[in-house]
């Protein structure tokens, strides 16, 4: 049987307790490419999902609250929804508990990065103005280079510098308990991390949309062919 990974789901407008769970079909897209069987979670279910699920994929998308690294929010930019930060943590400690693989993508690596102590940057071209990250939002640009840590787990996957996307205002800034920064952009705004012992990986780019495309974009089926992998062998451990 195929590695089965749980996609975090995400909610859609309306009234708290009336809004759609949603994941993009790009995630599900990509872990199908990396051999694996995606599902969607659902919340109240935390400690169920690892019972039948292989590994989980901790998705894009709105910022988390300040106050879970103990700080309060920056400026406007800054959007946030705690029952979806309540959410992801319950999830993240079931699986930690569990020992079962983690990849985190864009908001994914934040919530990793805080679920294990660590802090954001709440607005990165505020508080680097001189940065890549500045320039590419004034400019409405999304790509760049990132440079990779010698022996990580991206070097090893796409080599020491290649190009990526980028559609993200925050980032991990102090890394949490257990995690070394694997990736920078020129900057020095951390684009992954690896965990020194557990099967915990994110990354800042968005993976999921660089799969076999004919953009100059590194393509990322290898990522995901890992986590998949990964699972599989933590399944039989």
């Amino acid at each position: 049987m195929k590695p089965v990974i749980l996609l975090v789901h995400k909610y859609g407008d309306g009234a708290p307790n009336d809004r759609a769970l949603r994941v993009g079909n790009t995630y599900s897209r990509a872990v199908t490419e990396g051999g694996g069987v995606p599902v969607i979670s659902a919340p109240g279910h935390a400690a169920s999902f690892p019972e039948f699920c292989d590994g989980i994929l901790f998705t894009g998308g709105i910022d988390l609250e300040p106050k879970l690294y103990g700080e309060e929010r920056l400026n406007d930019t800054v959007k946030c929804d705690e029952i979806l930060d309540r959410d992801e943590l319950e999830l993240f400690e079931a699986f930690r508990a569990a020992g079962k693989p983690m990849l985190g993508i864009c908001r994914g690596i934040q919530t990793l990065n805080v679920a294990l102590g660590g802090s954001l940057w709440q607005d990165i071209p505020s508080q680097l103005p001189e940065g890549i990250h500045a320039r590419l939002a004034a400019e409405k640009q999304h790509r760049h280079h990132v440079t990779a840590v010698a022996g990580s787990l991206v070097h090893r996957l796409f080599g020491e510098k290649f190009e990526t996307n980028s559609f993200h205002h925050q980032a991990a800034r102090r890394p949490g308990e257990g995690l070394a920064a694997t990736a920078f952009s020129a900057d020095g705004v951390i684009e992954a991390v690896e965990h020194k012992t557990l099967p915990i990986i994110g990354v800042q780019w968005h993976p999921e949309r660089m799969i076999s495309t004919d953009d100059g974009l590194a393509d990322m089926v290898p990522l995901f062919e890992h986590f998949v992998k990964l699972c599989a062998d933590y399944r039989v451990k």
